[in-house]
């Protein structure tokens, strides 16, 4: 895994987006359409098939700290709600990075800590409802957390629990991603501090890797 960190801040800084380089530094790295170890699969809608890292450095050499199965896709019924619709389409967040997360409570519960929008995150509107970015609009979006399911939520679809939201699967892993997020040195020298988070296609990040590691076939 430690191999995958080093490829995914490598490519961060290829595509010249920030990375915390300190001791203990968080960066935040979703990949779509991923299994655990970072390869694509085939990213089939309405499915957990994602995933959620955060990559620290000890000693200048970048390590994964936490891993998690998620999601950064809106589900199908979300994508065909009239909602959507009165919006120009379901959010699907963009590709790349950006800024704008802090500490705080998903739709206020205190039992649920998440990180929680606090600047202008960018969507595609998925106006044609086929689940891809391609040629769809980017918009703002408002209320784009960083949550997780419930306690004991072990299903296969991810139905209404993104609509545009990033979301841990399995509740306890997202309440020990909080942990982590909340140790960390951002939150501890500033509770207010706001996050960046990158979100990358799976398939972009193997072919740059093809490109670039002899060992990737």
């Amino acid at each position: 895994m430690n191999e995958l960190a080093l490829r995914l801040i490598t490519y961060m800084e290829s595509r010249g987006d920030v990375v915390f380089r300190t001791d203990n530094a968080l960066n935040i790295v979703y990949l779509e359409g991923a299994n655990f170890d970072g390869t694509p699969n085939n990213d089939a809608p309405d499915r957990w098939n994602d995933m959620r890292y955060l990559i620290t450095f000890k000693e200048n050499y970048p390590i994964i700290l936490f891993a998690q199965v998620a999601t950064t896709e809106p589900g199908i019924a979300p994508t065909h709600s009239p909602e959507a619709a009165k919006r120009g389409g379901v959010g699907r967040i963009i590709l790349g990075q950006q800024k704008g997360w802090k500490v705080g409570y998903h739709k206020h519960d205190t039992n649920h800590p998440a990180l929680v929008q606090c600047a202008e995150i960018l969507v595609n509107r998925d106006i044609d409802k086929n689940y891809m970015r391609t040629g769809d609009p980017v918009r703002r979006a408002t209320g784009l957390n960083q949550h997780g399911t419930r306690l004991g939520y072990d299903g296969n679809a991810v139905g209404y629990w993104s609509e545009a939201c990033l979301v841990g699967k399995d509740f306890a892993k997202h309440i020990e991603f909080m942990k982590y997020i909340k140790a960390g040195p951002e939150f501890q020298k500033d509770p207010d501090h706001v996050y960046h988070t990158a979100v990358y296609g799976a398939d972009s990040f193997y072919i740059w890797c093809k490109k670039n590691y002899a060992d990737v076939v």
